[in-house]
């Protein structure tokens, strides 16, 4: 659901399954954009549990409390549903009109999506091939302007080329993709209800793959591999095209990496996450034991996220770009090149501030907090997308 404004600045708002995330931008001028501000908060997501008015009355008060102490001024905010609670897929359909299109996607979902369809709120978009599109587009209208030169532009000629490139357009792509999202009513109505007991006005709701690959892709159309990982999971997902193609979670995450230093080490937990983080995976003179201690968990994980890199390339027939890492445990030392040497792909760790204008103080602060921050900047960011 979009909602017409005016305003310049939006709110992006990420409530993770143990942190909330929130970030406000700013437009300034033609094309810039400020980060206004930033909040964090470590949460259990109770939203997500079914608890109700309860859970609903306890989140509000914590958005609402990283709100004042951020200083937030923006009304309008974006949030994002967690992927695991939404059921997504991609469907295939002929290409027809819009209002054929809604019909035949309310028949499809009864096929794809496994809960009642009047327990949940069904979302779609056609998955657009951006380099495709790009190379058609500029192809007619180079046509267009040759007839223009060579017969003067006559209004009539301008529809034939038209004609035909619509009828081109439809011989090279007789089907096309369609992403197909169920989210549980309840889900949704929970979130929205947050969003209207601290006063702010729902602009949008996006599943955390959109808000990703707006603010760390780019409009990248090229698949990769995104890995969020988080304290106790670790979540893959490839992104194609700005568009899930497929996901998967694991229960192994950065506290694993810490007790497996602590068993192989044996030193405190305590000492043993200060060594994870002041030194990681880089080695300290010729002593290695610490990424030795670390290797075990690291190559478990990354082998989870090969078993899914082979199940997309196989089914898909293209092959992964690049991996993008975020989550808290992303920031750790030397993992991207660790991670690449092993992958065979080129890993890097997630900057969604890139193009955003930030206070040079704060570089190295939202550096560190980047690849926790991406969902909150994509959600934040979507509406100036929109209106470009």
């Amino acid at each position: 659901m979009t909602i017409f404004s005016r305003n310049d600045s939006y709110i992006g708002l990420d409530i993770g399954t143990s942190s909330m995330k929130l970030v406000e931008l700013k437009k300034e001028g033609k094309d810039a954009l400020r980060l206004v501000t930033y909040a964090s908060a470590s949460a259990v997501n109770s939203l997500m549990e079914g608890q109700g008015e309860e859970a609903v009355a306890r989140t509000a008060t914590i958005v609402r409390e990283m709100a004042r102490k951020s200083s937030a001024s923006a009304t309008n905010v974006v949030v994002a549903l967690p992927s695991l609670s939404v059921f997504s897929t991609v469907v295939s359909l002929p290409e027809m009109n819009e209002k054929d299109m809604e019909q035949a996607i309310n028949y499809a979902a009864k096929n794809y999506v496994p809960s009642p369809l009047e327990e949940v709120v069904l979302g779609w978009t056609p998955i657009i091939d951006k380099k495709k599109v790009t190379v058609t587009v500029k192809e007619e209208k180079g046509k267009a302007n040759e007839k223009k030169q060579s017969e003067g532009d006559p209004k009539k000629e301008d529809n034939k080329e038209d004609d035909k490139g619509d009828v081109n357009r439809l011989k090279e792509r007789k089907n096309m993709d369609i992403f197909l999202t169920a989210a549980p009513k309840d889900l949704v109505n929970r979130y929205s209800t947050v969003v209207d007991r601290i006063g702010l006005k729902l602009v949008a709701m996006e599943i955390e793959s959109f808000p990703l690959s707006r603010s760390l892709l780019k409009d990248n159309p090229d698949p990769v591999l995104m890995v969020d990982i988080g304290d106790l999971a670790t979540g893959f997902s490839v992104v194609e095209n700005g568009y899930l193609r497929i996901n998967q979670s694991i229960d192994m995450g950065g506290r694993n990496i810490t007790e497996s230093i602590v068993t192989k080490l044996g030193i405190s937990y305590e000492m043993a996450e200060m060594r994870k983080q002041e030194t990681g995976l880089l080695s300290v003179g010729q002593d290695d034991s610490l990424k030795m201690a670390m290797s075990p968990i690291l190559r478990d994980i990354i082998d989870k996220g090969s078993n899914l890199r082979y199940l997309f390339e196989r089914k898909r027939k293209k092959k992964i770009s690049k991996v993008v890492l975020i989550g808290g445990g992303a920031n750790l030392k030397g993992l991207s090149e660790f991670w690449g040497e092993i992958f065979g792909v080129p890993a890097e760790v997630g900057n969604p501030w890139k193009g955003i204008r930030i206070p040079a103080v704060l570089n190295d602060r939202l550096r560190i907090l980047g690849p926790s921050f991406a969902v909150a900047v994509g959600l934040a960011l979507r509406e100036f997308e929109q209106s470009e």
